[in-house]
């Protein structure tokens, strides 16, 4: 009698698990952070604010730019998360989690559903 026990692995695709989570941190980060300098440009060195009124309204401006940020965080992952719905639509049912089948519609069923459970997620923990 043969007691070996057949392993599965599961792979993980941490890279584009990191990918996913880089490239929607840095893209609106880097909107907001072009827009906060250009704001900055402009009030101060342009119109020639006082650095005592300037450090009154600052926490205003970084809650805006927050906000904004937040913002275009989850309009970014909505855009993305529409591209893959219309790569492997979702669908309602019992599935086999057949983890071994990469290419079939099976494989891309759960490779698309990984992915958009964890960029829907991620907004949520900012």
């Amino acid at each position: 009698m043969n007691d070996e026990k057949e392993e599965k692995i599961v792979e993980l695709p941490a890279f584009d698990f990191f990918k996913i989570n880089f490239l929607s941190f840095l893209v609106p980060l880097y909107i907001c952070l072009g827009l906060f300098l250009l704001f900055e440009y402009l009030f101060v060195n342009l119109l020639g604010i006082p650095l005592f009124i300037h450090f009154l309204i600052i926490p205003g401006i970084v809650l805006f730019f927050y906000y904004l940020y937040l913002v275009l965080l989850i309009e970014f992952v909505a855009l993305w998360s529409r591209i893959w719905n219309k790569k492997s639509p979702p669908q309602e049912g019992v599935f086999a989690r057949n983890l071994d089948d990469k290419v079939g519609p099976e494989g891309r069923l759960m490779k698309y559903y990984h992915k958009r459970g964890f960029i829907i997620k991620f907004p949520l923990w900012l």
